[in-house]
C-alpha cells in the first residue's frame, strides 16, 4: 500500500508531467519557425552588431542594429511565430532609415537561437535581452520602444508588464492565447468549460499572459494596428485589448488588408511613415496621434442611427495651412467597420455619420497621402506597391491557375490581357516584377501549347520576360501578401523556362 507522502510524490510527478505536456502541445501548435535563412544586416549595409546571448538551456540570436544620429532612441522588435530574424528586414530597414536603433531577435528555438522553440521561452528570455540591452553602448535606456507583431505582441506586452516598461508600444495585432486554447479545444471536439481551459492555460503559459490583462496595468503611450480582413478573433482580440490599455492610445483600423505582415504591401509608404512618426514624437515626450470619440444623436433601440464623432489631434497641432486627412473607423463588437473621412483644420473636428448599431470603438488616424477630393474629404494616393499589390490580389486566383498541369492557353491569354492593360496605367515596380516572373513562366508555356503562330511567337516573348523578371538575390525577395512568403523560390520555374525557351528557338 501506498504511503501519503508517496501518493503526494507520485501525484506531484504526473502533474508536473501533464505540465509539460500541455505546454509542449500548446508551443507546437503555436509557433512554427522558419528553417530558411535569408538576409543579414550587413548584406544591406547596416551597422550591425551580431548577439548570441545565452538563455537557460539556449541563446538569443539577433542584432543590435545602430542608426545615425539616434541619441540612443531603440526599438525592440518582436516579431511573429512563423518567421525568424532574417526575415525581418522589411520591418528594421524603414525603423533604421528613421534614425532609430533597432534590436532585433530570434526567440529561443528560432533562426540561429539554440534550443527548442517554446512558449515559456518566448514570453520569459527577454528579461535578460533587456537587461543586456540596457547597457551597450549607444543605446538610452529610458528610450526604448517596443514593437510587436502578432504573438510577438503578446510578449511584448507581458516583458513590459512584468520585466521592462518601455517608454512606447507599438502593437500590430494582439491574438489571445486564451481565445486559441479554448478554439482548438473546440476543434479537438473536446468540452470547453472554464475549468478545462483554465487548466490547460495554467499548465501551458507562463503566469500573466493575456494581452488584455496586461495591458490594463501599462499606460505608456502606444499605437494598435488591426486589420479589418484579418480573422475576426484577432480582430476582437486587438480590439478588446485596446480598451483595456491605459494612458495615451491609438487604434489604426486598416482597410482592405489582412493579418501581418500585409499591411507592408497595402499599406506601403502609409505603414512605415505612421509608425515612424509614432515612435519618434513618443519617444521625444509627446506622441503625434488623433483620438476620437463619439455620442448618439438620433438612434432606435437598437441601436441604429446617427452618431457624431469627434476627432481631436495631440502632439502636434494641425492648421489651414496644413490640414490632416483623417480616416474614421467606426467598429462593432464583432470588429466590423463603418468608414469615414474628415480634416482637420484644427485641433478638433466634428462629423456626424449613420451606424447600424453602436459602435464598440471609435479610432480615427491620420492618413498622410490624403489628397483633397469632392465634398471636403480626401482620396489616397497610395505608392506603386501598393497600387501593384491591390491589383495583384485581384488578379491572385487567375494566376494561381498558371501553374496547372496542363496549362490552359484561356486562362494564360487572360491573364496577359490583364497584365498589358495594368502597364497602359503604370509600370510594376520592381518588386513585383520579380514576384511575377514565374506568371509570366506560364503565360509562356501556356501558349506554347498551341498550334496558333501568334501564340508561339508570344510565348517566347513572355518566357524571356520571366527569366528576365527572377531577381538577381533571391533571398532578398518578399512578398507579404495575405499568405506571405520571404525569399523567391521558383529556380526549378525558370530553368524549365530556359529549356523551353531553347526548344521554342534552337538556341
Amino acid at each position: 500500500m501506498l504511503q501519503p507522502r508517496a501518493v503526494l510524490l507520485t501525484a506531484a510527478l504526473f502533474f508536473a508531467a501533464s505540465c509539460s505536456s500541455a505546454h509542449d502541445d500548446l508551443s507546437r501548435s503555436m509557433l512554427s519557425p522558419a528553417a530558411e535563412w535569408l538576409v543579414e544586416p550587413a548584406d544591406l549595409g547596416l551597422d550591425a552588431e551580431a548577439f548570441d546571448l545565452p538563455v537557460g538551456n539556449g541563446s538569443l540570436y539577433g542584432y543590435l542594429i545602430r542608426a545615425d544620429k539616434s541619441d540612443g532612441r531603440t526599438v525592440v522588435l518582436f516579431h511573429n511565430s512563423n518567421t525568424n530574424v532574417s526575415m525581418q528586414h522589411p520591418y528594421y530597414t524603414f525603423l533604421v532609415s528613421a534614425g532609430l536603433n533597432v534590436c532585433v531577435f530570434d526567440y529561443r528555438g528560432f533562426g540561429k537561437s539554440k534550443g527548442t522553440a517554446s512558449l515559456r521561452g518566448m514570453f520569459l528570455d527577454t528579461k535578460d535581452l533587456l537587461a543586456w540591452l540596457c547597457e551597450q553602448r549607444g543605446v538610452d535606456r529610458n528610450r526604448i520602444a517596443f514593437y510587436g507583431v502578432s504573438i510577438g505582441s503578446v510578449a511584448a506586452l507581458r516583458t513590459a508588464v512584468r520585466d521592462y516598461a518601455p517608454r512606447a508600444l507599438v502593437l500590430d495585432e494582439v491574438p489571445s492565447p486564451r481565445d486559441f486554447i479554448r478554439e482548438r479545444m473546440q476543434k479537438r471536439g473536446e468540452m470547453v468549460s472554464t475549468l478545462g481551459a483554465g487548466f490547460t492555460e495554467f499548465a501551458a503559459l507562463p503566469e500573466d499572459c493575456e494581452p488584455a490583462e496586461n495591458s490594463a496595468k501599462l499606460s505608456m503611450p502606444s499605437l494598435w494596428i488591426t486589420a479589418t480582413e484579418a480573422p475576426k478573433e484577432q480582430v476582437t482580440a486587438t480590439l478588446r485589448a485596446y480598451y483595456e490599455m491605459g494612458g495615451d492610445k491609438q487604434l489604426w483600423a486598416q482597410a482592405g488588408t489582412s493579418s501581418p505582415p500585409n499591411a507592408l504591401l497595402t499599406q506601403d509608404g502609409e505603414y512605415q511613415r505612421a509608425i515612424t512618426t509614432f515612435l519618434t514624437t513618443a519617444l521625444a515626450g509627446s506622441a503625434e496621434r488623433v483620438s476620437a470619440t463619439w455620442r448618439p444623436i438620433e438612434v432606435d433601440a437598437d441601436g441604429r442611427g446617427r452618431y457624431q464623432i469627434e476627432v481631436t489631434a495631440h502632439g502636434s497641432k494641425p492648421n489651414v495651412d496644413n490640414p490632416w486627412a483623417v480616416q474614421i473607423a467606426a467598429l462593432d463588437k464583432d470588429g466590423t467597420p463603418t468608414w469615414a473621412k474628415v480634416w482637420l483644420e484644427g485641433e478638433r473636428a466634428r462629423i456626424t455619420v449613420e451606424l447600424p448599431a453602436a459602435p464598440g470603438v471609435v479610432s480615427g488616424t491620420r492618413a498622410f497621402d490624403g489628397a483633397r477630393g469632392e465634398a471636403a474629404t480626401f482620396e489616397r494616393s497610395g505608392t506603386a506597391l501598393s497600387r501593384a499589390a491591390k491589383w495583384h490580389n485581384q488578379h491572385a486566383a487567375d494566376f494561381v491557375r498558371l501553374g496547372d498541369e496542363p496549362p490552359d492557353p484561356v486562362v494564360a491569354r487572360t491573364a496577359a490581357a490583364a497584365i498589358r492593360e495594368r502597364e497602359t496605367i503604370e509600370p510594376f515596380p520592381q518588386q513585383l516584377e520579380h514576384e511575377m516572373a514565374v506568371v509570366y513562366v506560364g503565360i509562356g508555356r501556356a501558349l506554347a501549347r498551341t498550334t496558333d503562330a501568334e501564340d508561339r511567337a508570344a510565348s517566347i516573348v513572355w518566357l524571356q520576360r520571366g527569366i528576365k523578371a527572377a531577381p538577381a538575390k533571391p533571398e532578398r525577395h518578399w512578398w507579404a501578401a495575405a499568405r506571405a512568403h520571404f525569399g523567391w523560390r521558383d529556380q526549378d520555374a525558370i530553368a524549365d523556362a530556359r529549356a523551353l525557351l531553347k526548344k521554342l528557338t534552337g538556341e
